[in-house]
């Protein structure tokens, strides 16, 4: 193996190891995402819970105190809160996916072109080889009608 081929399959190692990191960064921030989807999910049921108690509060009577209203209110306006924040954040982590998956397919490229690289000196290594044994094949054919 030459120098060339050496260099080229210690670039070839260390692009492989960025993309196995990209892609651990991929799948955590994919399982952060799924976790907000989720936490996100659960705000949205015990929002609708909270709003059925309330109704179902409502249709037996009329009237409501105003600790009633008040606790209603702000339990309602935390839940709005609270999914305003967890939408944002899941956006957020999308947009760090994005990027993530961009590093991503750059990385395989590279990969991809150092493979080629690396194909191509092997292939040029083997037509040296190849036109050394024949030179060597040839002078030893030379020699041996030489001494006849």
């Amino acid at each position: 193996m030459n120098g060339r081929l050496k260099t080229v399959s210690k670039i070839a190692r260390i692009i492989e190891h960025q993309k196995e990191v990209i892609e651990l960064q991929l799948q955590a921030i994919n399982h952060r995402q799924t976790l907000e989807q989720e936490r996100l999910n659960l705000l949205e049921k015990y929002l609708g819970e909270n709003i059925g108690r309330f109704e179902e509060s409502l249709s037996d009577r009329f009237i409501l105190n105003s600790e009633e209203v008040a606790f209603l209110f702000g339990t309602a306006s935390t839940f709005f809160h609270k999914i305003e924040r967890t939408k944002e954040e899941i956006e957020r982590i999308g947009k760090e996916l994005e990027a993530f998956q961009v590093l991503f397919r750059e990385a395989y490229k590279k990969e991809k072109a150092v493979a080629i690289v690396q194909n191509k000196i092997i292939a040029q290594e083997r037509r040296a080889e190849g036109r050394s044994e024949q030179k060597n094949m040839d002078s030893w054919t030379l020699s041996s009608r030489l001494r006849q």
